[in-house]
């Protein structure tokens, strides 16, 4: 936004007085010179005296304030001044008016009468973030990237209080979670009505992550969660046709954060989390940050149990100008039996043999569980060339342990709406899930011509 500041004095007046006191005679003695114009004679003195006494004083507009007020329409720019008549819209000074033939015309202002105001800040990405790394596996605007792209923000995940990967998820259009009910550890959602395999649906911060569909993933530090839609997921190799989900993790931060937060809710919930982050020394170039949630409830469901608990330290390391390491680990520890739901006739639907309660549990022993520990461990090291060329090798090991488990859960009603079916899931001796990731490339922008591109060049390894 532009403003002038205005004065009856231009520059060429200004100009005009100094030469008339180098070319007046001595003793101010007063010459007088006719001009004519287009309707009458005029003449008048050009004397300096005289001609400093009919020209008023040059005046200096002092700025003593600035505010801005949002408005429907976006912000507005107010200028306090001691003499605020004086201060037009450039918009509105500059525009043309018709004129009288007879009539000077109105001077135009010059550079020094000129207020140019800048007005620079961060902009508050909120709901709708700009960028994402899923689909081009480079920080890139979304609306460049000629897939069907969609994040969910870190603030979309507190406002909604979703303390686990299928509850953000729902937020995403063509995404619905692949279990019967939200109580199961399973966390596989079906994307465009392509259910995932098992281990190739989910990257975590770009890297294949085969143990985050068999674990109920925690959002405690979870940045935000970006989903691409459609058969463009096989730019990370095997994987759904539906898409891929890239959970991207809260990395440390510059100044120092602390918050601590507990609630507590309905069927004995109590949850509490904290998050710590900022430098370890006063040149910053060691940061940490540390993430710690704990959370146990029950349910309507009779027998249903649960207790989570993680903690996820991360370390960043400056290491020079153009070189940056990042190390996190991660643990998880989840005591959760796999519940499955009651056939929709005789709850939602009605049953000619009556209700089915839907408390109840449908499993074969009180005492059915599930636990799981859940390792993770890797860095990201990042080295810049130069402006528009760099090169990041990244590495994530994960190891799961799971206890023995003998899990009963409901199928379905036969025809005559009393018999049900159910099913069992037999590990009593437990099983182990091993994977390392390992990816390294390098990232180019350059210019052809009147084109704008961006190149990778990659390398993966990987096995479960």
């Amino acid at each position: 936004m532009r403003f002038l500041l205005l004065n009856e004095l231009g520059s060429v007046g200004l100009v005009f007085a100094v030469m008339s006191l180098l070319v007046q005679p001595a003793y101010g003695e007063t010459q007088v010179k006719e001009i004519e114009t287009a309707t009458e004679k005029k003449s008048f003195s050009v004397s300096a005296a005289d001609l400093l006494a009919q020209q008023p004083a040059v005046s200096i507009i002092e700025v003593t304030g600035v505010k801005i007020n949002s408005t429907e329409k976006g912000i507005e720019v107010v200028l306090e001044s001691s003499n605020p008549t004086q201060l037009q819209p450039a918009s509105t000074a500059q525009k043309p008016q018709p004129k009288p033939e007879t009539e000077t015309p109105a001077k135009k202002p010059s550079q020094d009468d000129v207020i140019e105001l800048v007005v620079t800040g961060e902009q508050n990405q909120g709901y709708n973030p700009d960028n994402a790394a899923v689909g081009t596996r480079t920080d890139t605007s979304v609306r460049d990237v000629p897939q069907s792209i969609q994040v969910v923000p870190r603030e979309v995940i507190e406002d909604q209080n979703a303390t686990n990967v299928t509850e953000a998820l729902r937020n995403v259009p063509g995404v619905v979670p692949g279990s019967a009910s939200n109580l199961s550890v399973f966390d596989a959602p079906v994307i465009r009505g392509f259910g995932g395999g098992i281990n190739d649906l989910f990257r975590r911060n770009g890297l294949r992550d085969p143990l985050g569909t068999s674990v109920s993933g925690e959002t405690a530090n979870v940045e935000r969660i970006e989903v691409l839609r459609g058969p463009a997921s096989v730019l990370y190799g095997q994987g759904s046709l539906g898409g891929t989900v890239n959970i991207v993790t809260k990395q440390p931060l510059g100044e120092p954060f602390y918050e601590v937060e507990g609630s507590i809710g309905n069927y004995n919930l109590y949850r509490g989390n904290i998050d710590f982050s900022g430098p370890l020394n006063e040149t910053g170039n060691f940061k940490y940050r540390l993430n710690v949630a704990a959370e146990t409830g029950e349910s309507f469901v009779d027998f249903y149990d649960r207790q989570r608990f993680q903690v996820s330290p991360v370390l960043a390391w400056k290491i020079g100008d153009n070189t940056d390491l990042t190390v996190e680990a991660e643990y998880l520890n989840l005591d959760n039996p796999n519940y499955f739901g009651l056939p929709a006739v005789g709850t939602i639907l009605d049953n000619p043999n009556g209700d089915i309660p839907r408390s109840v549990y449908v499993g074969g022993r009180e005492d059915e569980g599930k636990e799981i520990d859940l390792y993770r461990i890797g860095y990201n090291l990042e080295h810049r060339f130069s402006e528009n060329w760099r090169i990041r090798n990244a590495f994530n090991a994960g190891f799961r342990r799971s206890s023995s488990e003998f899990a009963v859960f409901a199928r379905s009603l036969e025809s005559d709406n009393r018999t049900l079916e159910r099913s069992y899931f037999d590990s009593r001796d437990g099983f182990d899930i091993n994977a390392y990731t390992l990816d390294t490339y390098t990232v180019g922008n350059f210019n052809t011509g009147n084109i704008t591109g961006l190149t990778q060049l990659s390398q993966r390894s990987g096995g479960a």
